[in-house]
């Protein structure tokens, strides 16, 4: 079907983006230093946005329609007030003249191209073309490339109509060019085309179609699958599309996956793999797509722009940005589109050098901080009162931090001189440290919770310790549990009601060196639940109770007492899905009438979700949902004659569309209906010790 034309020209308003601003001493030798948070939406106007970070510095560029702009800022948030560069203007009367469309700018090579859509002025004759840089300046000047085509035409074999060109290298640095097209001159849907190339301005074989508008999140209005984006990530390759109507509510982000590192199977559309979709509305934020990736300032991160579609195709649009987070199996997982106002905290990098800063809630650095990398950093103060450093992701809950220490002068003014780390800093009111003090010759560790000072508790350190050499600190964070580690042997294990938090530096009247900082994250992809916290509500929908996580596919649950126990994982976009996992009963408390273990259905936030409970009390497999904030009811079945929840059982659930059916051990035990469009799906006890295993949700969209 023929995509209708984008004629009008799209006024970019720049809209000063709403940062927390935080003033702090300026860490040297940083340049760029900004607030700790970003607010969306980014930019109010331009759509089909992309964006690059090469050598300091993000470069944004998106359909005007009559020209091409760039944008360019040392950080993602200044995008918002940064001042466009026209770097080309067609000339009236050519084959690309008109209707200037989705341009991406790429470095490949040490040069500067820009690829984009454009016609003559009808929409039937949109082909793709290519621009080179007249210079090493991304905001020079640019030229219609030497393609051997009038115009910088990108030849490709069918030269049919063609939007919305993308170009990615494979692990292996293979080109490849990905775009949107029609099957026939005659139109037809809009399908995703895939073509190798022999150099960035050139296509070197036929196309090949790998995708096309056939399930039912790709037709809302009528079928698109368009604004196609490749890229790697962990020896996998991916393109994201945007799929639906872009005038639709419903305008949402598409995935293909394809596990081959080597790139002659991209050229067949068999080794392509479907989901989706990935991203879509939720709460206030309607139609978000043409998704691009990338990473933040000091390489450790992954952000993502997108833009949305709160009205007519071509009415006004925003772009927002947020973090992508990476499932356990490699691929993108992410989550949610953030509501307007919401305070995130900013790209890794763009704080301080190689990512140190303050602290995401916004508690200052304190002393003089050398830093090296986004691995090192030196203490370089003494005196009284804690200096202190941060960095990395506050929303990690399972992890092992550690670094190499060493000490280095000692100061006069402090009782206790130490140094040491923050193994978990949510704010100044929840925090958990551990320390080397060398003059009363201990490894110390202390907390506050909620406020409240957790006191100080010691370990001797050995015997002949040489505070001069670098020693390895490490805690391991397995939910409220947190074990503290010198040169692999255990000191210490506390429990702190710490939910989550930063990692940080910090030292007493004591000046250290600190190198080799790293956290690994072990959660394997459980966490808390998109719709509640990743949209800044830390009261609700979080992993609640004590998991212990075995793998990215079984998890125990070992809280007894008052309350629901809960863990999420997964994608929370899938409308179609089959969700199961095997469950074992272990114990039951003292505390509920009502003691149960089972899986979440759905989860999209605390008042929209479906949950299915064993209850070995009463005997019976039990559902409940609530929706729009409304309690759906119980519904009750009995469990099988001889029942035993000792032994492992299957719960699962096929979910299609508001169709909700229920499985046990592969019998249907219950079907209901509950108007929850999509949602994430957990595991969830109450007053219940149980295992899970061979957890798995398989889209079946």
């Amino acid at each position: 079907m023929k995509r209708p034309a984008r004629a009008i020209t799209y006024s970019l308003l720049i809209v000063l983006l709403l940062v927390v601003t935080f003033v702090f001493p300026k860490q040297a030798p940083e340049a760029h230093a900004q607030g700790v948070t970003l607010t969306n939406p980014l930019l109010t106007g331009p759509v089909d946005p992309y964006v690059i970070y090469v050598n300091g510095y993000y470069y944004y560029t998106g359909t005007t329609a009559t020209n091409i702009q760039i944008w360019r800022s040392a950080t993602i948030e200044g995008l918002a007030s940064a001042t466009p560069v026209t770097v080309w203007t067609p000339t009236a009367g050519t084959p690309n003249c008109c209707d200037v469309w989705a341009p991406e700018i790429h470095y490949i090579n040490n040069t500067w191209y820009i690829y984009y859509a454009a016609d003559g002025g009808s929409d039937s004759s949109h082909r793709i073309f290519v621009l080179q840089a007249n210079s090493s300046d991304p905001l020079g000047s640019y030229s219609e490339a030497n393609t051997g085509n009038p115009h910088g035409q990108l030849s490709e074999s069918s030269n049919l109509w063609a939007i919305d060109p993308n170009v990615f290298q494979d692990s292996s640095g293979k080109l490849f060019a990905v775009w949107s097209g029609w099957p026939t001159a005659s139109g037809g849907v809009q399908n995703i085309y895939i073509a190798s190339m022999s150099d960035p301005l050139h296509i070197s074989s036929n196309r090949v179609q790998i995708s096309a508008p056939t399930r039912s999140w790709e037709t809302h209005g009528f079928g698109v699958n368009e604004g196609p984006v490749g890229f790697t990530h962990n020896g996998k390759t991916f393109i994201t599309y945007s799929a639906s109507f872009c005038g639709t509510p419903n305008y949402a982000v598409g995935l293909l996956t394809n596990n081959s590192t080597d790139g002659t199977t991209y050229l067949n559309a068999s080794n392509w793999t479907k989901t989706g979709p990935i991203l879509e509305q939720h709460d206030s934020v309607k139609g978000p797509a043409s998704f691009v990736p990338v990473q933040s300032e000091d390489g450790t991160e992954t952000w993502f722009l997108y833009h949305t579609t709160p009205g007519a195709c071509d009415g006004t649009r925003t772009v927002q940005a947020q973090k992508l987070y990476w499932d356990s199996d490699g691929s993108p997982l992410l989550g949610y589109p953030v509501d307007a106002n919401v305070p995130l905290t900013s790209p890794s990098g763009e704080n301080g050098a190689f990512g140190w800063s303050p602290s995401a809630a916004g508690d200052p650095v304190v002393g003089s901080w050398s830093n090296n990398s986004t691995t090192s950093a030196d203490s370089t103060s003494l005196g009284s009162g804690w200096h202190q450093i941060f960095r990395g992701d506050p929303t990690l809950i399972d992890y092992t931090v550690q670094v190499d220490a060493q000490g280095v002068a000692t100061g006069t003014t402090s009782a206790y001189p130490k140094y040491g780390m923050y193994a978990a800093y949510q704010d100044s009111n929840n925090y958990v440290q551990g320390w080397i003090d060398t003059k009363y010759n201990v490894f110390a560790t202390y907390a506050v919770v909620g406020g409240v000072a957790q006191n100080w508790q010691n370990a001797n350190l050995p015997t002949g310790f040489d505070p001069t050499q670098f020693h390895t600190i490490k805690v391991t964070k397995a939910d409220n549990v947190f074990t503290f580690y010198l040169d692999g042997t255990q000191m210490q294990q506390r429990s702190f009601n710490v939910r989550h938090g930063q990692i940080g530096l910090v030292t007493e009247d004591r000046t250290a060196n600190y190198n080799n900082v790293s956290v690994t994250d072990n959660s394997q992809g459980w966490r808390d639940a998109f719709g509640d916290s990743a949209e800044g509500d830390t009261t609700d929908g979080l992993k609640t109770g004590n998991w212990s996580i075995q793998g990215p596919g079984a998890a125990n649950g070992s809280s007894l007492g008052a309350g629901w126990q809960q863990i999420f994982r997964g994608n929370p976009n899938y409308e179609n899905y089959t969700v199961q996992a095997d469950a074992q009963w272990v114990q039951t408390g003292t505390t509920s009438a009502y003691p149960k273990y089972g899986i979440y259905a759905a989860y999209i936030d605390r008042n929209n979700f479906a949950v299915a409970f064993l209850d070995r009390q009463y005997g019976v497999y039990a559902t409940y949902a609530v929706v729009g904030g409304t309690a759906q009811g119980w519904q009750n079945a009995n469990l099988p004659a001889g029942f035993n929840p000792a032994l492992y059982h299957t719960i699962k659930v096929v979910k299609a569309g508001s169709t909700f059916t229920f499985y046990l051990d592969g019998t249907q035990m219950q079907q209901r209906s509950f108007n929850l469009l999509d949602g994430q799906p957990g595991l969830v006890t109450e007053d219940t010790a149980a295992n899970y295993s061979n957890f798995s949700v398989s889209n079946v969209n």
